[in-house]
């Protein structure tokens, strides 16, 4: 009687082949053979970069690796480029891309997909870089501690012209609006930062309308006690609409305009309703010489400074 093959068997060879596509053909030593970005798991290599419709394929297979994954680039570009690791092979997590900014500051919806690889310091995952003792051209990526379910992606080379993967950490288990929300970025064309955390577009506009008036500062030295400085002041919303406070920064400025002292603090109120206004005050304890110039300021883009000069010292 001749041999039929059933659909489970060739489900199986279907599977069977998928996973040794995934594995990268690694040598006997467990290092794969040709260049690209891998993941590690059970010990073995599994390839997670390709061209698009291969990653469309095989997505299901690398959206969920576990917590504990590391991963292996394999580049002759960074062989001999041992300084340059940490700039050149980086983890971030993915992110949400909410809007568009144009450089007159107008709010656009986005075209194309709404995720991406934003590339920032608020998304950048630490990892341990490692070369393989046999192999200058193979270097080990280590994540510092467990990673947490969402998206994420491997890059190696310059950031213009990056090899990149993306990859999911339990990403079936993960709300997705709960993910958009806590990783969500601003696109800004043509910008020297193309992507900002949505929090620095709101905290941006609500410098723009909120004015810092400050009062002449004080110097309080009671017996026994250091000197301090107090720094008093105002903050009104000019706007027509409700605003977030940003946190406030004070800074002493010299004669010569340097920055001799700086540090930040919090105003009473969170928010502000329109026209309303909250005072603010902050104190210095043994502020140093020399200073000719006190400034209050957001710690955001286009602040706006309130100023006093030639306070008692």
């Amino acid at each position: 009687m001749e041999k039929q093959t059933t659909l489970a068997g060739w489900a199986g060879l279907l599977i069977s082949g998928l996973a040794m596509v995934l594995a990268g053909c690694a040598g006997f030593d467990g290092i794969p053979r040709e260049a690209g970005l891998y993941a590690i798991e059970d010990g073995d290599p599994v390839r997670l970069d390709g061209d698009p419709e291969w990653e469309r394929e095989t997505w299901e297979q690398r959206a969920n690796l576990p917590p504990q994954v590391s991963f292996l680039v394999r580049t002759d570009d960074l062989a001999t480029a041992p300084d340059t690791l940490q700039q050149h092979i980086q983890i971030h997590k993915v992110g949400w891309v909410r809007s568009e900014i144009t450089q007159a500051g107008n709010i656009q919806p986005i075209t194309g997909s709404q995720w991406a690889n934003a590339r920032i310091e608020e998304l950048q995952v630490p990892v341990r870089l490692s070369r393989h003792r046999d192999h200058d051209n193979v270097v080990q990526v280590t994540p510092l501690s467990a990673l947490a379910p969402g998206l994420y992606t491997l890059s190696a080379g310059l950031s213009s012209a990056a090899t990149q993967a993306r990859f999911g950490v339990h990403w079936s288990r993960v709300d997705r609006r709960e993910y958009a929300a806590a990783h969500c970025v601003d696109r800004y064309p043509g910008s020297t930062q193309n992507y900002r955390p949505c929090e620095e577009q709101e905290l941006g506009i609500a410098s723009r309308v909120l004015a810092v008036h400050l009062v002449q500062p004080e110097v309080s030295q009671p017996p026994g006690q250091p000197r301090q400085l107090i720094i008093k002041g105002v903050i009104v919303n000019t706007s027509g609409q409700a605003v977030p406070v940003p946190p406030l920064q004070a800074r002493l400025v010299n004669q010569e305009g340097t920055i001799i002292k700086r540090w930040e603090f919090l105003a009473d109120t969170k928010a502000l309703a329109p026209g309303a206004s909250t005072p603010f005050e902050s104190r210095l304890t043994n502020p140093p010489a020399g200073a000719s110039d006190v400034q209050v300021t957001f710690e955001t883009l286009a602040p706006s400074v309130g100023r006093a000069t030639g306070y008692a010292r």
